[in-house]
């Protein structure tokens, strides 16, 4: 009987130590398996996400034909060359009656670091300072042909003064946009 309620006490400590030396140790391994798999599978669903946009993108940029893919180039250009700009900017006053006394080039406004990491494909501003004079309604109008433009032409300052009867000058800062 003793020998029976030793052999108890001896298989019930190897027991005892098999759960605590092998057991316990396979579940913490088990559980940190399992918690690696929901990270796998969280990260593979937001890989399929991103694949998935990837497609739709690469799908519609395809289905852009090339009559407007042309249009797009012309629109937002690769580059500005000043000089097509400025003689745009001369056509578009002769047309609306206004007299340009100056047009400077200011230079261009590479996208900062910030503006950058925020939108790497954010356009390149190019900037020009244009005197111009006329009349209320010839200075309307140019300003409206400007909206018109086959690529953007935006208005970002403006001073207008007035210096004789029914005679305005203004100053403008003219912005437009390229890819690089």
């Amino acid at each position: 009987m003793q020998n029976s309620l030793f052999m108890q006490l001896i298989i019930g400590g190897i027991a005892v130590a098999l759960l605590v030396i092998y057991v316990q140790p396979t579940f913490v391994e088990i559980g940190k398996t399992q918690e690696t798999i929901q990270k796998y599978k969280k990260e593979y669903e937001n890989i399929t996400k991103v694949n998935n946009r990837l497609a739709s993108l690469v799908s519609d940029a395809e289905s852009i034909s090339i009559s407007d893919q042309t249009a797009m180039h012309t629109y937002l250009p690769n580059e500005v060359d000043d000089i097509i700009v400025s003689k745009d900017l001369f056509e578009i006053s002769e047309f609306s009656g206004i007299h340009i006394s100056s047009i400077a080039v200011k230079g261009s406004s590479s996208n900062s670091a910030q503006e950058l990491q925020e939108d790497p494909n954010a356009p390149t501003k190019h900037i020009f300072g244009i005197d111009i004079s006329g009349s209320y309604l010839d200075i309307k109008y140019f300003l409206s042909l400007l909206e018109q433009n086959n690529y953007p032409l935006e208005v970002h300052n403006i001073s207008i003064r007035s210096i004789g009867d029914d005679l305005l000058a203004a100053e403008l800062e003219i912005v437009t946009y390229s890819h690089i």
